[in-house]
């Protein structure tokens, strides 16, 4: 009879307990009905668990029931199977009761749960694993703080309550979830709203801060190139800060993946949670490393994808331990896709914008090249571009190339960015192979070179180029080769003070400039190369002039190098010729450049090592750029560095004249200088060979002359003379004999003395020309008359219009070929009369000849002929005509016209 009224009882007790498990709307009202029966029979505490499979297997405390002592856990608090061995053997029996009378004694209870027990203070549970639907969906745990002897009634009881109370706790939590997931729907539309009308990285995180305010930062963070299968880094591009942490991170900086192994860990799960970064065995010791330095301790984020590409990450970071709630994980998890496709849409208006805003830079750039005239201007357009993003200088840079094509130093042509003295120091040429740095342009001669920081770049070349960007204390640069087809054209530098990231629209900009750079360089060069040339060619041209119109070796040689002081400034310009042994090359008329100097150099022709030596023996031009083959002479010591060097010899029908030696400071002769080098080195050569030859003309010409006048001294003064004496001694004789004939002799005398003194007049004018201009055609004209009247007893008629005034030049002209025809009529003609008539007819001078002579046959050769020729090219020299008219025994007419331009 008492067995059936026990289980009345316990079904009473049953039946009211699930009552008013019925009757509870939340979790706190069916913690109370559940624990009616354990709390009458001596329970201190009552915890309800909710089983979480998300992100991974862990128990949460949504409610307990605490007596005095007892169990001290916090409602939120999570047990996890690692925290809790009890939870892995609940997982295997999860419809089973699990009754432990005395923790003490209990044989089969691992050490980690033991553990658990006492820190709570409980000595016996009753733990009641709730299962329904096929799943586990929590926990009731009875406790007392004494050891408990369980009864075959409690068992009997709480085995009912397990199987009765699931679907009812089931359901509660349904509900609740569902309630939840109401809310948590109504904040995704919110946050999704504010998601969808951000215009930038900034209010897409302010938009989802709204999961989670607790939260002391906000974290948005993309791959490079929003992919992270091809990127090593990502860039922090938003941030919030929502707590007083100070060491927030701030945008723009940026991690690689060696720095943060968590990344690919962590990828593909839906979200990423971490309580507490400094006891989760999942952190890695570097990613521990960098989330200590930012002040992160607890962590929730999720990845981002859009079409399987992954884009980045969105964190919550905490800088202490926290539980977040599966409404914060569903939250979290919940706002990606929104996210993912706000970044989307961000980075293609970006990309728009940015294509709008490079495509409007590029055409300013190309406008401001297409316009500049010089080096400084080019830079500047080029600056227009970079210097508004803080570039401490910008340097353009011109290439001498070597004759492998390779480049062989480079001169900075413009500067900004320093101060003047810094300038003219910066542009002293420098040699390729000793800046390390510049060897990177070989590798990527297309586009620019972005080195983000000198310090820490792994590249050998920037190594090894630290010291050189540490002279202008650099820490960033952008280096543009300039090449154009095959050929180097130089270099741009850009430079920061400070380490920079580049952003990809910096890299996409910059690349896209490039090639307009080059190309306007390369007109830039070929421009002053074909203005040097044309400057070249002029000064060949004022050589030749020069050369045509200096007939002294000295004056030539002074006009010459003064030509190219003057045109070659940047050149040191030396004339060698050689000795008449053949043996040395002595230096002449020096050219002075504004720089240098060279003195007198002797170097003789067998000098193996000196250019211009070798020059001169092989007669072929020779170029140095090497500066240990550089000639060995004298230069003053403020006279700069000699960087290149063409000697070409100086050759006339294969006999060398000497060198001519070219030197340069600023850069690189090429072989296409040797040609105008050695044009005006034949020009030079030709010159000096002309003057030589004039000057031995003259000299023989003064030999003829002094002949000639010893001949007409012979002629006429010496044997007026010779009859003078004769005449004296004979009126001496007479006196003492004869006085009464002394008039006689006398009056020889006198004459022979008047005829001498005429003869002696001509030969003073023919050796005073200046007379003519001084004196006049007509006077010198009447003293070649006198000398025929006087020494010769010819009849001489003039005929001269005094009001004809000639030009000095046609003056000479006339009294020269007057002078000529005289001197024919005295020797050759035998005349006893001479004509001579000077007019102005139709504006034409006319001056004619006329004597009685002999005359002779003009188709035959004759005496004198040689002289009617010297007379006709005279005439010719001033654009005049000669006629001749003769014949045998009826004299002879010569006949001169000068042209109207001729007159004064």
């Amino acid at each position: 009879m008492q067995h059936p009224q026990v289980n009345h009882d316990e079904l009473d007790i049953l039946y009211g307990t699930l009552r008013h498990i019925a009757r509870a709307s939340n979790a706190h009202e069916l913690l109370l009905a559940a624990s009616r029966y354990a709390q009458e029979n001596g329970a201190i505490s009552c915890v309800l668990f909710y089983v979480h499979y998300t992100p991974r297997l862990h128990w949460e405390l949504v409610e307990t029931w605490i007596d005095v002592g007892g169990f001290s856990a916090e409602i939120g608090d999570r047990f996890y199977p690692e925290q809790q061995a009890m939870i892995g053997a609940l997982e295997k029996l999860p419809d089973k009761l699990l009754l432990l009378p005395d923790i003490e004694k209990e044989p089969n209870l691992d050490e980690i749960s033991r553990d658990t027990y006492h820190k709570y203070e409980m000595r016996a549970s009753a733990v009641m694993p709730l299962w329904n639907r096929g799943q586990w969906i929590g926990t009731l745990m009875f406790n007392w703080n004494h050891p408990y002897h369980f009864s075959e009634r409690d068992q009997r009881i709480y085995t009912a309550l397990i199987q009765q109370a699931a679907p009812i706790i089931d359901s509660i939590r349904a509900y609740a979830a569902e309630e939840e997931a109401r809310k948590e729907s109504e904040l995704l539309y919110r946050i999704g709203e504010g998601v969808n009308a951000a215009m930038t990285y900034h209010e897409v995180v302010e938009a989802v801060a709204k999961v989670d305010t607790e939260s002391q930062a906000v974290y948005l963070s993309l791959w490079d190139n929003h992919d992270g299968d091809s990127s090593d880094y990502f860039e922090v591009l938003g941030v919030l800060r929502q707590g007083d942490n100070d060491r927030i991170l701030t945008p723009g900086q940026r991690f690689t993946r060696q720095m943060f192994p968590l990344t690919d860990f962590m990828r593909g799960s839906s979200v990423w949670l971490f309580e507490d970064i400094e006891t989760d065995p999942r952190v890695d010791a570097s990613s521990k490393f960098m989330l200590e330095q930012i002040g992160t301790r607890a962590m929730i984020a999720t990845d981002l994808y859009y079409h399987e590409r992954w884009l980045g990450g969105l964190a919550f970071h905490d800088s202490k331990p926290r539980t977040y709630t599966q409404s914060q994980v569903r939250l979290t998890i919940g706002i990606g896709e929104l996210v993912s496709a706000a970044l989307e849409r961000i980075r293609l208006q970006q990309l728009t914008e940015n294509s709008r805003r490079r495509a409007e830079t590029l055409a300013a750039m190309n406008a401001a090249l297409s316009q500049a005239n010089s080096e400084d201007e080019i830079l500047a357009a080029i600056a227009a571009v970079a210097e508004p993003y803080g570039v401490q200088m910008s340097t353009l840079s011109y290439s001498q190339i070597k004759e492998d094509g390779l480049i062989d130093s480079v001169t900075p042509v413009a500067v900004r960015g320093l101060q003047l003295s810094e300038k003219s120091q910066s542009k002293v040429p420098y040699r390729f192979v000793d800046y390390p740095l510049l060897n990177l342009v070989y590798q990527q001669p297309d586009a620019p070179i972005f080195i983000e920081n000198i310090h820490t770049d792994a590249r050998p070349e920037v190594r090894a180029g630290i010291d050189e960007a540490g002279i202008f204390g650099s820490s960033a640069l952008i280096i543009f080769p300039l090449q154009v087809g095959d050929t180097w054209q130089g270099v741009v530098f850009i430079a920061w003070s400070e380490p920079q990231t580049f952003s990809e629209e910096i890299r996409i900009l910059f690349t896209a400039v490039q090639p307009a750079i080059a190309a306007v360089v390369a007109r830039r060069r070929a421009y002053l190369a074909e203005r040097q040339r044309a400057h070249q060619l002029e000064t060949v041209a004022k050589v030749s002039a020069a050369a045509a119109s200096i007939l002294d070796v000295d004056d030539l040689l002074d006009a010459v190098a003064e030509l190219m002081r003057i045109n070659f400034e940047n050149y040191q310009m030396s004339i060698f010729l050689i000795d008449p042994h053949g043996n040395y090359l002595l230096s002449t008329a020096p050219t002075y450049s504004i720089r240098a100097t060279r003195p007198f150099q002797v170097i003789a022709i067998n000098d193996e090592y000196s250019p211009i030596a070798k020059a001169a023996r092989t007669k072929q031009g020779v170029i140095a750029n090497d500066p240990h083959q550089l000639s060995q002479v004298s230069i003053q010591p403020n006279g700069g560095t000699v960087r290149s060097e063409i000697a070409v010899p100086m050759v006339v029908n294969e006999q060398l004249i000497g060198v001519l030696d070219v030197q340069s400071y600023e850069e690189h002769l090429t072989n296409s200088d040797i040609w105008v080098m050695a044009t005006l080195a034949d020009l030079i050569a030709v010159a000096l060979q002309n003057a030589r030859l004039y000057t031995q003309a003259q000299e023989l010409a003064i030999v003829e002359e002094r002949s000639r006048l010893a001949h007409e001294l012979h002629d006429s003064v010496s044997q007026a003379l010779y009859g003078i004496a004769l005449g004296t001694r004979t009126a001496r004789m007479l006196l003492d004999q004869d006085p009464m004939r002394v008039a006689e002799p006398l009056d020889y005398v006198l004459s022979l003395a008047d005829g001498g003194l005429s003869e002696m007049r001509a030969l003073i004018f023919d050796l005073r020309p200046e007379s003519l201009e001084e004196e006049g055609l007509l006077v010198a004209l009447n003293k070649q008359a006198d000398v025929l009247r006087n020494r010769h007893n010819i009849e001489v008629d003039m005929q001269f219009e005094e009001s004809i005034r000639l030009k000095l030049e046609a003056e000479e002209t006339l009294y020269r070929i007057a002078r000529e025809a005289l001197h024919n009529v005295v020797k050759h003609a035998q005349a006893t009369r001479v004509s001579i008539k000077v007019e102005c007819v139709m504006t034409s001078i006319i001056m004619e000849i006329t004597d009685n002579g002999r005359g002779f046959d003009l188709t035959h050769s004759f005496p004198g002929h040689l002289g009617l020729h010297s007379m006709r090219e005279r005439a010719l020299r001033s654009r005049g005509l000669f006629d001749v008219k003769s014949a045998p025994g009826r004299g002879t007419t010569l006949r001169v016209t000068l042209p109207p331009d001729c007159l004064r």
